[in-house]
C-alpha cells in the first residue's frame, strides 16, 4: 500500500513538472511570435522611412534642376523682350536710320518655352506612395507647385501661335533668309505692321515673364520646405 502511495505521489509531481515545462515552452513561443511581429514591424518602418527619404530627396533634385532651368528661360524671355522693346521705341520714335532695326528683328521669330521636369511626381503617384508624405502643408506645395508646371505653357502657346500666324508670314515676304536682312529696308522699317508685331511681340513676352516669375517663386518655395525636411 505504501509503495503504491509512493508511486502515485511521483507521478503527480512528474505531472506538475510536465505542466511547468509546457507553460515555459509557450510562453517563449508567445514571445518569440511577439519579437518576430514587432521586427518585422520595425523592417516595415524602416524601409517606409527609407522610401519616404529616396522620394523627398527626388523632389529636391529635381526642384533644383526644375528652377535652374526656369532661371535660364526666364533670361532668354527678358532678352527677347528687350530686342522688341528696342525695335518698338526706335519705329515709334521715327528713328529709320537706326541698324539695329534691321539687324535685330528677326530675333521676334524666336520662341522661348520651358519644359519643367515632373519625373519624381509622376513615379510617386503611380505606385501609390503619395500617403507616405504625411505633412499636409508639404503635401500642399508639392501638389499645387506641379499643377502650376504642368499649366506652364499657356502663354507659351499663345506666342507661338502669334509667331506662326502673323511673324513668320511677315518676314517670309519682307526679308531674304539668304542674308537674313530686309529686301526693302525702308519699306520694312516704315510698315506701320513691323510697328504692330513689336508692341504685340513685346506684351506677349511680357506675359510669359509674368508667369516664369511666378511659377519660380513657387519653386523657390517648395524647395525651402524640401530642404526642412528631415
Amino acid at each position: 500500500m505504501i509503495n503504491r502511495l509512493k508511486t502515485v505521489y511521483r507521478q503527480r509531481i512528474k505531472l506538475a513538472i510536465d505542466w511547468k515545462s509546457k507553460l515555459i515552452d509557450f510562453l517563449i513561443v508567445i514571445l518569440g511570435i511577439s519579437l518576430a511581429f514587432q521586427l518585422n514591424s520595425w523592417n516595415e518602418t524602416r524601409k517606409t522611412n527609407q522610401r519616404l527619404k529616396n522620394y523627398l530627396e527626388s523632389f529636391r533634385l529635381e526642384t533644383q534642376e526644375n528652377i535652374e532651368n526656369l532661371q535660364q528661360v526666364l533670361a532668354a524671355a527678358i532678352s527677347q523682350r528687350e530686342v522688341a522693346d528696342t525695335i518698338k521705341a526706335l519705329v515709334t520714335t521715327k528713328r529709320f536710320s537706326d541698324t539695329r532695326l534691321g539687324t535685330t528683328s528677326p530675333i521676334m521669330t524666336n520662341f522661348v518655352f520651358y519644359r519643367p521636369l515632373a519625373t519624381t511626381m509622376e513615379n510617386i503617384k503611380e505606385s501609390g506612395d503619395f500617403e507616405l508624405i504625411r505633412d499636409y502643408t508639404l503635401r500642399k506645395k508639392l501638389i499645387n507647385t506641379y499643377k502650376l508646371l504642368e499649366n506652364t505653357g499657356i502663354n507659351e502657346r499663345v506666342t507661338e501661335d502669334y509667331i506662326h500666324d502673323f511673324i513668320n508670314p511677315y518676314f517670309f515676304n519682307k526679308v531674304r533668309f539668304s542674308t537674313n536682312y530686309p529686301i526693302d529696308p525702308a519699306d520694312f522699317i516704315t510698315d506701320h505692321r513691323f510697328e504692330n508685331i513689336a508692341v504685340a511681340y513685346s506684351n506677349l513676352m511680357t506675359n510669359q515673364i509674368i508667369e516664369y516669375e511666378s511659377v519660380l517663386e513657387k519653386l523657390y518655395n517648395l524647395q525651402q520646405s524640401l530642404d526642412n525636411t528631415e
